[in-house]
C-alpha cells in the first residue's frame, strides 16, 4: 500500500516512511527478527532524466545514491545495534512504463571512490532494448 499525502509504503510486515528531516525509517518484520533502521543522506538526491522523467519508461525517478544506515536488530530477545551506508530510490510510475516493456533490471555498485554507477535494461517481447547506463 501507499498513502498519497506523504511518503509511506507498505508491504506485509514491512514499511518505509519520511522520518525527521531528509531521513527515512523502515522496520522489517522478519518473522522472529525485526529490523528499525534509519537512512539519512550523506550525497544530495539524483534527480534522473529531463526533471526526473525518465524519456523511455515515462515514470519519475530519483535516488538518494549514499545514505548512512544505522538502526537495531531485534531477534530472540536481543537487540544488536547494526549500522552501515545505503541507497534509496523513489520512482512513480507513468502512464507509458507497459508499453513495450516486459520489464526491467537494475544493477548499481557504489565505488571507494565516492562515486556510482547505475545500469538498467528493459526487457522486451521485442527484439530492441531500452538498455542506458548512468554515472552519479
Amino acid at each position: 500500500g501507499a498513502r498519497s499525502d506523504r511518503l509511506c509504503v507498505w508491504t506485509g510486515n514491512w514499511h518505509v516512511q519520511n522520518g525527521a528531516g531528509d531521513s527515512h525509517v523502515m522496520r522489517a518484520d522478519l518473522g522472529g527478527a525485526v529490523l528499525d533502521l534509519k537512512f539519512s543522506p550523506t550525497k544530495p538526491w539524483v534527480v534522473h532524466g529531463h526533471r526526473g522523467k525518465d524519456p523511455i519508461s515515462g515514470s519519475h525517478y530519483s535516488s538518494c545514491t549514499r545514505m548512512s544506515v544505522s538502526g537495531t536488530l531485534k531477534s530472540k530477545g536481543s537487540d544488536k545495534k547494526v549500522s552501515g551506508t545505503g541507497w534509496v530510490d523513489h520512482e512513480f510510475m507513468g502512464q507509458d512504463v507497459a508499453r513495450g516493456s516486459d520489464g526491467w533490471d537494475w544493477f548499481a555498485l557504489q565505488l571507494n571512490d565516492g562515486s556510482e554507477l547505475v545500469h538498467y535494461s528493459f526487457r522486451s517481447a521485442r527484439s530492441t532494448d531500452g538498455s542506458a547506463s548512468k554515472r552519479a
